[in-house]
């Protein structure tokens, strides 16, 4: 992500994965996550605010207001992503498409990128991405199959929108990347058609 960016999210996996590249194996300090649960807490909020001195969002009690830090960040000239949609209000607010394994927000006076500047971002990205070890069973180890499920994510969101746009040999390729990363997730409605085969699970 760009310098200085912003990521928005929740959960475990999120927080203790930066928290962990940045304070311990010193990765990318100049990258700002936030997880939305923790607005709540005061404590986390002035906590935010001394590791970024830029970081105006003012904490209040029994409201964690996720929409006013992002437009106040976005008015401020940063590059903000989510790790994903984690309520209805986010996903109606704001425009967002694929960028690797986050979802980034359009600012409202900029446009949004041509569907084939987006599909050429990621193939880049995931050129410098490695699928390591066996592919998880969901059923057995749920926790490490949900931290490949993001990267598939972007494959059958780009799938479908190549798919609405009559460009079936490049959707098929996008749900064939979709499933090497998440086999165990069901095809969605659009692909019944373009569906390749799915890899064994071991």
């Amino acid at each position: 992500v760009e310098k200085g960016a912003l990521v928005v999210g929740r959960g475990d996996v999120k927080i203790w994965s930066m928290l962990h590249a940045q304070q311990v194996r010193r990765v990318r300090r100049d990258v700002q996550y936030v997880d939305v649960m923790m607005l709540a807490y005061r404590w986390y909020v002035d906590q935010q605010r001394r590791l970024h001195p830029g970081f105006a969002y003012r904490h209040t009690p029994g409201r964690m207001d996720s929409l006013r830090l992002i437009l106040g960040a976005l008015r401020r000239g940063r590059a903000v992503y989510l790790t994903g949609y984690y309520n209805r209000r986010v996903r109606t607010a704001f425009a967002t498409y694929p960028s690797g394994p986050l979802l980034r927000v359009v600012d409202p006076n900029q446009r949004m990128p041509e569907l084939r500047e987006i599909l050429d971002s990621n193939r880049r990205f995931f050129r410098g991405f490695r699928r390591r070890g066996r592919i998880p069973r969901p059923s057995v180890d749920p926790w490490s199959a949900s931290l490949r499920e993001p990267f598939a994510a972007t494959w059958r969101a780009l799938g479908h929108q190549l798919h609405r746009r009559g460009a079936r040999v490049l959707a098929r390729r996008a749900l064939r990347q979709s499933i090497l990363w998440a086999p165990w997730l069901a095809a969605p409605r659009w692909a019944k058609t373009l569906q390749p085969r799915r890899p064994k699970l071991r």
